[in-house]
């Protein structure tokens, strides 16, 4: 959960209809999730049965979703709310406002890791300048040709491109680096 920064609240209407709202979130080292809301609309209320839902996206990827259930209540340890703080301000470069802050005290957590995942992926060809892939998804077929960042010559030296451009991969979809290679279209369909 604290790859994602948003989510969907979840509760009754006190005429009992299902109620969302998307809220931003930061979770604790605890995993106890907390958000900035205004809730003195009369449809919420706190200590009744809510969940958080949050899905992991992905650009072409699977889609991993959490929903907490539990309820929603003000943070009342003065701890947890000092790492709050800490943790929002890293995370949004804002200020929590203790007045609208809340948190879910959590009673289970619902997971689904597969949710639009790739149906099927073969690297069919490794050699000393990167590898080739066959993708299936959406029903088509996709030839992928993935260039290695330098020349290699041995195994580790495959290991270690293959960790250095996962990781690079993840820093550039996390926004923690953006790339300094022009996009190349690498994929094309099979006949």
């Amino acid at each position: 959960m604290e790859l994602s920064s948003t989510g969907t609240l979840s509760t009754l209407t006190s005429e009992g209809w299902p109620l969302g709202i998307g809220a931003r979130f930061a979770v604790d080292s605890l995993g106890t999730p907390a958000m900035c809301l205004n809730l003195r609309d009369p449809q919420f209320s706190l200590g009744q049965k809510s969940s958080f839902h949050v899905q992991l996206q992905q650009s072409k990827s699977r889609t991993p979703q959490c929903t907490l259930q539990g309820s929603l209540k003000k943070p009342e340890d003065r701890v947890l709310l000092k790492r709050l703080h800490t943790i929002w301000e890293k995370k949004f470069g804002e200020e929590l406002d203790e007045d609208l802050a809340y948190v879910v005290s959590v009673d289970s957590v619902l997971q689904m890791y597969d949710f639009k995942e790739v149906t099927d992926v073969k690297m069919i060809w490794v050699d000393r300048l990167g590898f080739d892939l066959h993708l299936y998804w959406q029903g088509e077929i996709f030839e992928v040709r993935i260039p290695f960042p330098r020349e290699v010559t041995d195994e580790k030296g495959v290991k270690s491109s293959f960790n250095t451009m996962a990781h690079l991969a993840w820093e550039v979809e996390k926004s923690y680096a953006v790339p300094e290679f022009e996009k190349i279209k690498f994929m094309k369909r099979i006949r």
